[in-house]
């Protein structure tokens, strides 16, 4: 201690010179335990998502057949990007009039309405005017039911014919009905 006060000056210098090397050598330390904690930090929350793409590379081939079945079911109950929309619309009006027809029920008007979309399809539809029996409507609604592609009615409003045309209609064999329909397919719009 005697040396430290009579040598002051080169005490501190000493001093200075053992101390900076060991801060820089501590705060290069605590700067890579910080960087290592980080580091960890990171794989730990990359691990699950590295996980889950694996898992995904490895059943690629299953999830690409998935995908193909998938699409081929899709195919089958909805009209394709190919197919136009006023080409559809034409399409359907036809077949669902021959299925109202082949039901026994008069089509008295039909009207395509304009195609909207719906997300990822396009929905194209027909509001139809038809007249018959309950259970002529009954078998006309079987039949959109098992129509391919898929064909999905919106609204059904069914009323009794008016008095004078009730007799004629009673005449025939059964109670007759006007009935408002609404029908409508989907169109692969992408």
């Amino acid at each position: 201690m005697n040396w430290v006060k009579l040598h002051r000056r080169s005490a501190v210098l000493i001093g200075i010179t053992v101390l900076l090397p060991l801060y820089f050598y501590l705060s290069i330390l605590v700067g890579l335990v910080g960087v290592r904690s980080e580091g960890v930090a990171d794989i730990e929350r990359i691990e699950p998502r590295l996980g889950r793409l694996l898992g995904l590379l490895q059943s690629e081939q299953q999830l690409q057949e998935s995908a193909r079945k998938a699409r081929q079911s899709i195919d089958g109950l909805v009209y394709g990007v190919a197919d136009n929309a006023e080409s559809v619309a034409a399409n359907l009006q036809t077949s669902v009039r021959q299925i109202l027809a082949d039901s026994g029920l008069d089509v008295a008007d039909s009207q395509v309405l304009p195609p909207t979309e719906q997300g990822a399809f396009e929905q194209v539809g027909l509001r139809l005017t038809v007249r018959g029996s309950l259970a002529g409507l009954d078998a006309a609604l079987a039949e959109i039911a098992a129509f391919r592609p898929i064909l999905l009615v919106e609204t059904v409003s069914a009323a009794p014919l008016r008095t004078n045309n009730r007799r004629a209609a009673e005449d025939e064999g059964g109670q007759s009905l006007n009935v408002t329909l609404q029908v409508f397919s989907l169109r692969a719009a992408q």
